[in-house]
This record gives structure tokens, sequence and C-alpha cells, in this order.
């Protein structure tokens, strides 16, 4: 149960009650319930008052709210209503906390940000006032995180807030926001506002119909003279579900890979799901396109693949963009790219899937354009990159007779649409021990055993390591140069396995299946799993279904038995 939070204000209480004695002072959170009917303060009546309140703070939901203000004098007339932003913390940590600090959109650093005074305690329940002041109108991020007794930081727990343009901060009566596209004013979703306000609100904002990805969130305010302000807008990320429930760390960049750890910081919590929304700082970008590139990492350090989409950014003063499309290579014409779907308007949030499987392995160069609402074209902006090609087969699903793979099937069908056949995972790891992790891609492995990455940099001197379901972890016989070897062919020779670590099938290297619990050993653990699915009829894409056939029987038993009796396991420098 929430404790009660005690703050001492001091009140100069001026402006149409001045000339009178104050009679009532009284308080209320978020929703005006109307003149006399808010929490009174207990005070002595005078021209001015300067009294400590203690706040009932019991009944508030964890998070940001609106702490308001206002008096009566002993004409009956009531004063304008003051307001500040409060924040109630959730148990942001188990720790005992020992320090408290917030901050606006862009992180100080640990222990610069605004400090909040607080005992140390156990109890990280805690109540204080915002100083929204010098705070720009618009959307800003409000982000908060604790510190425990050895100097250790929790996680951040951020919330949006919007400040009310001047001069049309007094008498508002209505606030919406929309993501994307415009609905129209006064067709967008609702905020309920206070009366008498002069607007500092958090935005409680619904992303639940939202895809993972790019989107432009806008706000604007209506006041009581029907004048709609400028709409603010600002770009934010949807992440993708956290491929785990394990997940401590995320992060993104533009661009230029900084090293895994070095991203900016999205905010979780263990065993939680990222924010629903990141704010993204694209300030410091330059016009055109760039890449934001978004990962994750569990509890036992390792790092998930990393999410891309491309980020187009559009000159602001320019006309309202109604289309966009991007070619590789060679231009096809105005008009014959490929278009991507947008929301006019002059901040592009595009999520560009972009298909690299058709273009050959080697340097390519990704170009993008735009055109306004006039007709008139942008100039092209151009990404150059290079697609690396690798080619694995994997023994359960492996044909010798046609040398392709069956596709992979779930409960209904096909998991994968198309000439997938499944899918694998390719890390580029340093030759130096011991072996850090420079980059992981997920491919689409095709039918035919080739998979395409869209390389997110140059790898000079790092070994290949090829992961697969339930097949066994594989490293390249030795470290590859991407800029001087674009495709590398696992299935030539089982030599081009370190340790020479596949099975021959007719002279094909073809990597070994059923390692199920990804431990690096195919043994009694992953027989267990498969016999006990067996046992339970189960069906579907599970990773106890060796062989792929969305059924987990005695065949996929057979692949761990064979492999299990032989000790199969992992080699790797």
């Amino acid at each position: 149960m929430r404790s009660f939070k005690l703050l001492i204000l001091l009140f100069l209480i001026t402006g149409t009650v001045k000339t009178q004695s104050i009679s009532r002072l009284e308080y209320y959170f978020d929703n005006d319930p109307g003149y006399g009917n808010g929490i009174a303060a207990a005070i002595t009546p005078g021209v001015s008052v300067s009294t400590g309140v203690t706040l009932i703070t019991s009944a508030l939901s964890e998070g940001i709210h609106k702490l308001c203000f206002r008096a009566k004098n002993t004409a009956s007339r009531w004063s304008e209503t003051s307001a500040s932003l409060y924040y109630v913390a959730g148990t942001l940590t188990p720790w005992t906390i020992a320090g408290l600090e917030y901050y606006f959109d862009t992180d100080p650093g640990y222990g610069n940000a605004v400090a909040v005074n607080l005992t140390a305690s156990s109890d990280v329940t805690s109540g204080f006032q915002v100083n929204t002041a010098a705070l720009s109108s618009g959307i800003h991020q409000f982000c908060v995180r604790v510190k425990n007794e050895k100097r250790q930081w929790s996680q951040i727990s951020a919330s949006l807030i919007y400040i009310a343009p001047r001069p049309l901060k007094a008498d508002l009566v209505k606030m919406e926001y929309y993501f994307d596209t415009d609905p129209g004013y006064g067709n967008a979703t609702e905020v309920i506002i206070p009366s008498d306000s002069d607007l500092n609100e958090a935005i409680p904002v619904n992303t639940s119909g939202l895809t993972p990805g790019m989107h432009k969130l806008s706000v604007r305010v209506e006041n009581i003279a029907g004048r709609w302000s400028e709409t603010a807008s600002q770009l934010y990320y949807k992440p993708e579900p956290a491929p785990s429930s394990d997940v401590v760390n995320m992060e993104y960049y533009f661009d230029t890979d900084p090293g895994f750890g070095n991203g900016t910081v999205i905010p979780v919590s263990q065993g939680q799901q990222p924010e629903a929304l990141v704010a993204l700082n694209t300030t410091s970008l330059s016009l055109g396109i760039h890449k934001l590139c978004v990962r994750a990492k569990n509890s036992m350090n390792r790092w998930s693949t990393t999410s891309m989409v491309i980020y187009y950014k559009q000159d602001q003063t320019a006309l309202p963009i109604t289309w966009i499309e991007y070619y590789f290579d060679f231009d096809p014409g105005f008009g014959n790219g490929t278009q991507v779907a947008v929301t006019p308007g002059n901040t592009i949030a595009a999520n560009v899937s972009v298909n690299t499987n058709n273009l050959g392995p080697g340097g390519h160069i990704l170009f993008i354009r735009t055109k306004d609402t006039h007709g008139v074209w942008s100039e092209t902006s151009n990404l150059a990159f290079y697609s690396y090609a690798i080619r694995i087969f994997v023994e359960s699903l492996y044909d010798p007779a046609t040398q392709t793979m069956h596709k992979t099937q779930n409960e209904t069908g096909d998991q994968w649409t198309g000439e997938v056949a499944d899918h694998v995972l390719l890390e580029f790891r340093k030759h130096a021990s011991p072996h850090i992790l420079d980059h992981v891609y997920e491919l689409e492995m095709r039918q035919d055993g080739y998979c395409y990455a869209l390389l997110q940099g140059t790898y000079t001197d790092d070994y290949l390591v090829v992961k697969h379901r339930n097949g066994l972890e594989t490293w390249s016989a030795v470290p590859i140069n991407t800029t001087t070897q674009l495709f590398y062919d696992f299935t030539s020779s089982v030599s081009k396995a370190y340790g020479d670590n596949m099975i021959n099938i007719n002279g094909t290297g073809v990597i070994y299946s059923g390692d199920a619990t990804q431990d690096g050993i195919i043994d009694g653990s992953d027989m267990a799993m498969a016999d006990n699915d067996a046992a339970a009829f189960s069906s579907g894409y599970l990773v106890s279904d060796v062989n792929g056939d969305g059924l987990v029987d005695g065949s996929d038993i057979s692949f761990i038995d064979n492999n299990s009796s032989a000790f199969v396991g992992v080699a790797a420098p």
C-alpha cells in the first residue's frame, strides 16, 4: 500500500484576490472537482499565505499527475488556478533507494539530472513536484530513475507530457492527439483537461493499435475562442515485442553502429516489455536517408538480432510529401521505383522493409526520393551497403536427391512464405579469443540454401557462426573478410566448418540437426524434450519438431538419437 507523501509548499497568492483576505486554500489532482470541492488546506486567513501543506496522495496511481492550487477571498472571488506536475513513483526497483532524479528528453548522464531529496528507504513510492518552467511548448519525454546505496541505477521510467504554446495557454477547452495520419481538427483522440488550465499536461497515449516501427505522434489544443494551436509532432519508435521475458537492456542508434551497449538506451525493466513508445532524437541527423537500428540484450549478456528500418528526414519547410519510392543501383525512372506506404506530411516516418534477396553479393546503393503535393520530386538520397551471402543446408530439412530443403510447417501449413525453408541467425565474431560478437543477423534460409544479409558494416577478420533453431551451432573454418570475400559456401565441403564439424551427405556439407535445447550438444536433454512433446501429440512450429513437418514424433527423435550416439557437439576455436 502506498504511504502518504509529505510535501512542504510556499504559496504567495496574488492577482485577483490580493486586496482581500484569503479565506480558503484548496488543491486537487488531475480533474477539477469544481470550485469549493477541492481538498482544503489549513491556513490562517490574510492578504498573503505562506504555509506548509501535507498532500493526501494515497489514492493516486503511479505516474505523472497535475497538482492544482487556488484560493478564495472574503468576497468569495477565486484566484486563477496554479498548476504544476507531480510525479508518484511506482515500484521502480526492490532496492533500498538512496537517490532519485529526473530529466526531460535528453539523458544528461547518471547523477547529472534533477535530484529529488528523499530519505533512504525500501519503500520506493515517492511523490514530488516537477519543474517544467524551462520547457518549450510541445511534446516532451519525462524520465525518472532511482539509485540504491551501492550506487547502482534502476532502469528508466518514462512518460509523455505536453506543454501548451502561448498565447493559447489560457482558457483551453480541448486537447487531442493522433498518430501518423491527421483525421482533421476535432476528430483525433481527445484528452480530458482541467478547466481554467495553464496546460502542462500528461498525455495518456494509447499505443495498442500501433504496429512495431516508426510513428509520428501529433498533439494540439483548442481554446475557448475556438482557436487551435499549431500541431506539435515528435517521432517515436514502437519496439517489436521483446525476444524473451529475460530482456534487461534495449538500445537504438542511427546509421553507424557504436558497439553493443553504446547505443541510446530504451527504457525496459527486467522481465517486462520495453516502453510502448521510444522518443527518437533526430535533431543531429542530416536531411536524407538514415538507418534506425534497434536491439535487445538478455540476462545472459546475449544480444538479439538488430532490427532495422529506414528513416527519411525531410526539410520541414518543404511542401508535404505524398509519395516515397526506392530502388537499387540503377534508376528505373521517376515513379517506377518500389513505392513505400507513407502518410502525407513534412515528417516522414516510413517503415521500409528493404528486400535484398534478389541482389547478388557485393556492394550496392539504395536510393530514396520523394514527391510533394505539387508533383515536384526531391533530390535522390542514397545509402551504400554490402549484401553478403552464405549457403547452408540443415540435415533434417535436406533432400539429397534434389539438393534442396523442404519448407518448415506449422499447424496449418507452411511457416514461411515463398521459397523460404526456415530462418537462421548469422553471427560475426572476432578472430581473437574470446571471439567477441560484432553483429548478429536474422536471415531467411531459402530452399536452395542461400541466405542474404544486408550488412550493418564491414568485418575484416571475423568468424561466421550459423545458428538454426534446432540445428547445431556451426562456425566457419577460418575468419573471413567481407570486403574481399562476399560469399561463403558451407555446403561445398565439410571442411568449410571449423573442425570439419558437419555431416557429409554425398559430398555436401550439411549442418547437424537435433540440438533442440540449443546448449551446444545433442544429447539426452534434447531427446527428453522431443519425447515429451511426442507423447503429448504436440504440433506446430516447435523446436522439438526437428524435421519441420509440423508434428513431433518418432522421426524427430531419430535424428536426435543418431547424433547423440555419435557424441555430436559444437566445435569452435
